[in-house]
């Protein structure tokens, strides 16, 4: 999967900390992580996120509505 794919499934962009208005979910950023997504571009798992401007709290793609990594994981123990 690409990141822009997780990226689009997002469907909240406020900060619930701040109550900023306007997240850019073109912001996204990740760091390795043996939890996070399988992201095409990446070789290990990437946990993404978007950090808010105004407080500058991190938020996982999860928590602004996208699936959570662990909804990507087969029986393998990845999805690619």
């Amino acid at each position: 999967m690409k990141k822009t794919d997780l990226v689009e499934m997002i469907t909240k962009n406020t900060c619930k900390w701040c109550d900023y208005d306007g997240l850019k979910l073109e912001d996204a950023e990740g760091y390795p992580h043996p939890g996070g997504y399988f992201v095409e571009e990446e070789e290990f798992p990437q946990w993404l996120y978007i950090e808010c401007p105004k407080c500058g709290y991190a938020w996982a793609l999860w928590k602004l509505g996208a699936p959570h990594p662990n909804a990507f994981k087969k029986e393998n123990g990845h999805d690619h």
